[in-house]
């Protein structure tokens, strides 16, 4: 029934072109069926016929999300940043990480969540919500009282850590696999088990690096 609607109202479109808000309706029901590639078309001629509309721009971003086109949705994001409603700042935020633009994706969410102190979004906090890196004594603290720190299981991966390949690298070859792949280890003369000794500066990922 949708799509029956959007052919008639493409019908009438043909015959009055310059009607943008029908146009937009058009756009918007097509969105809604998840038609993203023919909804970016409609935007497109919105904005040919009435440029800067900043309805159209907004919802062509949203269209080149949804077809993982993150550098095109990105740069309309960046010109309409002061003004983006919080959905679209979500959506902007998704692009940058993405694209790996760690750095802009916590300058657009710090006042976000500074706005908005209950936001909760899965995929943008795995990547970009991290605790504060504890002290010698909160670390002593901890160890010594609390064994709920050894029993929680993080949902971080390796993936999720910007860079330290090298880091990466050494615990793969030093404790996982040699976990994953005991019998192999020992049919060449090699223990399994051990461990890795991080260490730097607050704030340098140790915490988060151990996590994943």
């Amino acid at each position: 029934m949708p799509n029956e609607i959007i052919d008639n109202l493409l019908e009438a479109l043909s015959v009055s072109p310059d009607n943008i808000p029908l146009r937009m309706q058009v756009a918007a029901m097509m969105m809604q069926e998840k038609m993203y590639e023919a909804a970016a078309a409609q935007y497109q001629d919105v904005l040919q016929r009435s440029y800067g509309n900043s309805g159209a721009r907004l919802g062509l971003a949203k269209a080149y999300y949804h077809q993982q086109k993150y550098s095109a949705a990105i740069i309309i994001y960046e010109q309409l940043q002061a003004q983006l409603p919080l959905e679209d700042q979500v959506l902007f935020i998704k692009c940058l990480i993405k694209e790996n633009s760690i750095a802009q994706a916590i300058a657009v969410y710090q006042p976000l969540v500074a706005l908005n102190p209950g936001f909760r979004d899965a995929e943008i906090d795995g990547h970009l919500r991290m605790t504060p890196e504890p002290t010698a004594a909160a670390d002593e603290e901890v160890y010594e009282g609390d064994d709920s720190y050894f029993m929680e299981k993080p949902n971080l991966r390796f993936a999720d850590v910007g860079g330290m390949q090298k880091v990466k690298s050494e615990i793969a070859i030093k404790i996982i696999e040699p976990l994953k792949n005991p019998a192999l280890y020992q049919a060449f003369g090699k223990k399994t088990g051990g461990g890795i000794l991080l260490y730097g500066p607050p704030g340098c990922g140790k915490t988060y690096i151990a996590k994943a």
